[in-house]
């Protein structure tokens, strides 16, 4: 046998893969043995799979569906019947809605506009709904097909194709159409060039909403179709690359990969049958990360559903978006990594108080899915609201400019409900004060002026006045004769010198006053920025009347339970 260089070089390409990219087979449950499994397809969480098997050999190729359980994938059951229908569905060109409760599928069925149409079928429960036709303008006289929506459900992604067949496809184009709150779609919009430049089928949007993966023919693949990679930057779509470490000589048109965004399972044959595989996907073919965040919204008072819809925007690039809750109060958001975004859930009717969240995903580490509950008080007087987006410049009390949004949603709903006035608090959770301005968060200054009162003894001495007459008679007596030549008695004499010499000690006590200035250094600013939210609601429009502002300094008002923040905004509804 002759081996070339390109040959070794190829063997050595491949071996590489094969040791950065290790592909692992699924469970013997899901291959079994003798049989064909291909074209897996996974909900957003990897929990729910379905995919076709000729598993029941009379029944020839079926569609299945499989749990993920902690012990691996339960046993496969047959996929509902009214949906796979073998003899009018093209094989393949189906996809779940990263919630798992809606599927797409390429069918030409009784109802079909013309070749294969794009059909969609919704979960009530545990049950499919009949699958409605997704209608024009999306499908045609043409054929369209291997539908899916964006991880958000707002876009959907679809081929339409010169011929297309039940497992065939050929002059097609990639395109994306709007979709509609009555869950049908505006007119589609053909995808640029860098995707759009031979054949394109498959079209699989990844869960941060901006990298799409794709199968193409064009030339410099491995040969049929191949899978390929764009990401959407800004108004433009990036240079495909292609997956080498999946593609082969045969045809690769379908790839599962959910929100994590770290696995690919996809469909390899082996000693002659197709098998369903997993890999784990090389950073560069990742999905930026995101959090997938599931929230519920219930009434504070006793958990039921609140009729509401939710806001979101990044206030990084200014994008923001519109989403309903459903009828139990459940709603799902994508948020991609390099995004800071501002969150609120709102009822139009303003009966209920707002919710907000923030999420600062500017440097997030891994995707993950977040469950988060959103309890909507009462407008009514005696509840209160957390304003959880209002925040303040760094040690000021001047409010940041990201707090605008959370005061317009204030505003909102003191418009819709006018017969509330608002006591707006700011109490802090982390007060501090010292002697000295210690951290740069100490910027305010108490000035006391201390009275000091010191006791002084005061000790005086004076002439022991007895001794001094004694002395002025004896002088008398002598008439200014020396006192030393009289015949006096030296006794009296020393006596008289003794007491002359002797001190009568006086003591006295005098008070005095000094005064000192103390310094207390604290970072109790919240009065003052009480009043700076006040001023913004009175400067857009707010009466004056209806507004009032205190500084609850460290004294948390009752009911409020929030230990997370330094600094926290509340209003009191009166």
């Amino acid at each position: 046998m002759r081996i070339t260089l390109a040959s070794i070089l190829l063997l050595a390409t491949t071996t590489l893969f094969a040791q950065e990219v290790p592909i692992r087979k699924l469970s013997t449950t899901i291959n079994r043995s003798q049989t064909n499994n291909s074209n897996p397809v996974l909900s957003g969480d990897g929990r729910y799979m379905i995919y076709i098997s000729d598993l029941a050999r009379e029944e020839g190729l079926k569609w299945w569906y499989t749990r993920k359980r902690s012990g691996g994938w339960t046993k496969q059951e047959f996929f509902d019947q009214k949906i796979d229908q073998s003899n009018v569905n093209a094989q393949g060109g189906f996809s779940l809605s990263a919630d798992g409760n809606t599927i797409l599928f390429t069918s030409k069925r009784y109802g079909s506009m013309g070749s294969y149409d794009i059909w969609i079928s919704e979960k009530k429960g545990d049950t499919w709904g009949a699958p409605f036709n997704a209608g024009k303008p999306v499908n045609s006289n043409l054929g369209e097909g291997d539908p899916s929506l964006s991880p958000d459900g707002k876009y959907l992604f679809f081929t339409r194709c010169q011929n297309l067949g039940i497992s065939t496809a050929s002059g097609c184009d990639l395109y994306m159409a709007e979709r509609k709150p009555n869950g049908y779609f505006n007119e589609p919009v053909k995808l640029p060039g860098p995707i759009n430049s031979s054949s394109e089928v498959a079209p699989l949007m990844l869960s941060d909403n901006q990298t799409l993966v794709f199968a193409s023919d064009r030339p410099g693949g491995k040969g049929g179709y191949d899978l390929y990679l764009s990401r959407k930057e800004g108004e433009n779509w990036t240079e495909p690359i292609a997956f080498d470490f999946i593609n082969t000589p045969e045809d690769d048109r379908y790839v599962s990969i959910p929100s994590k965004g770290d696995l690919a399972y996809f469909t390899k044959t082996e000693k002659g049958f197709k098998t369903i595989v997993m890999a784990k996907l090389p950073p560069e073919f990742q999905p930026r990360r995101i959090i997938w965040l599931n929230g519920k919204v219930s009434a504070m008072a006793d958990g039921s559903p609140v009729k509401s819809v939710v806001q979101l925007k990044n206030l990084v690039n200014g994008h923001s978006e519109v989403t309903a809750v459903d009828a139990r109060g459940f709603f799902s958001l994508y948020l991609a990594q390099g995004g800071d975004y501002d969150l609120s859930v709102l009822d139009p009717t303003g009966e209920y108080a707002f919710s907000s969240r923030r999420y600062n995903l500017l440097e997030l580490e891994e995707s993950r899915r977040q469950n988060e509950e959103f309890k909507m008080v009462m407008a009514q007087p005696s509840n209160g609201l957390l304003l959880g987006n209002v925040n303040f410049v760094e040690n000021e009390t001047a409010l940041e400019t990201s707090s605008e949004m959370e005061l317009q949603r204030v505003l909102y709903l003191m418009k819709k409900r006018p017969s509330l006035n608002l006591e707006v608090g700011v109490y802090l959770t982390d007060y501090m004060e010292d002697s000295m301005q210690s951290v740069p968060d100490l910027t305010e200054v108490i000035i006391d002026t201390l009275i000091h009162t010191e006791i002084v003894e005061r000790i005086d001495s004076v002439i022991n006045h007895e001794a001094v007459q004694r002395l002025d008679s004896l002088l008398t007596e002598v008439n200014g004769t020396d006192i030393d030549s009289l015949d006096v008695e030296s006794q009296e004499v020393d006596s008289i010198h003794q007491q002359l010499s002797a001190y009568e000690r006086v003591v006295t006590y005098d008070t005095i006053y000094t005064e000192e200035l103390k310094y207390t250094y604290h970072n109790d600013r919240s009065e003052q920025q009480a009043q700076e939210v006040v001023k913004f609601l009175t400067d857009h429009g707010a009466p004056p009347s209806r507004l009032s502002a205190v500084g609850y300094k460290d004294r948390r008002p009752e009911g409020v339970f929030d230990a997370e923040r330094r600094r926290v905004v509340y209003i009191k509804f009166q």
